[in-house]
């Protein structure tokens, strides 16, 4: 197992594994996705297995209680002690082994070097759960995320 920097060559397997995670109405453009990268290079990766790509995680600095919309260009980078995850996916083969866990606390590790306060994620439907044993809690702002879809929470952790 690999944890490393997204690089070009990646983001057909990252676009491959969002098809694979995500509904219609919840899949990026290359563009976008990769705008929230360019912002924040080393706070954004993928894990190999065997030499595959078989997971990713991109995260960027962003104001608590705010989060980047579906599809939208990030050209900023925010000066913010939260690091938000926009999205960690991990392809139908190889979930529910502990690597969407691996990337998560690979992060969080990297957060805590980086001197980030929190981390913040939108939990989309079915995900609620798997945040919460992570120790994410949910805040009041969950009511303002309909585009993430029903179910959908705005969830905090203090580093």
């Amino acid at each position: 197992m690999l944890i490393r920097e997204i690089k070009k060559e990646d983001w057909k397997y990252i676009l491959d594994i969002q098809r694979q995670s995500y509904g219609v109405e919840l899949e990026e453009e290359r563009f976008a996705l990769e705008s929230k990268v360019n912002v924040s290079r080393n706070t954004s990766c993928v894990i190999e297995i065997d030499s595959k790509v078989c997971g990713y995680i991109i995260a960027l600095p962003y104001p608590i209680n705010s989060f980047p919309e579906i599809n939208s260009t990030e050209t900023k980078r925010y000066q913010s002690d939260n690091l938000h995850i926009h999205d960690l996916s991990i392809c139908a083969e190889n979930r529910k082994q502990g690597f969407a866990k691996t990337l998560f606390n690979y992060l969080k590790e990297k957060s805590v070097r980086e001197n980030f306060s929190s981390i913040s994620i939108v939990s989309i439907d079915g995900a609620f759960d798997f945040w919460s044993k992570l120790e994410f809690k949910p805040t009041s702002l969950s009511n303002e995320i309909n585009m993430y879809g029903d179910n959908s929470n705005y969830m905090t952790i203090t580093l």
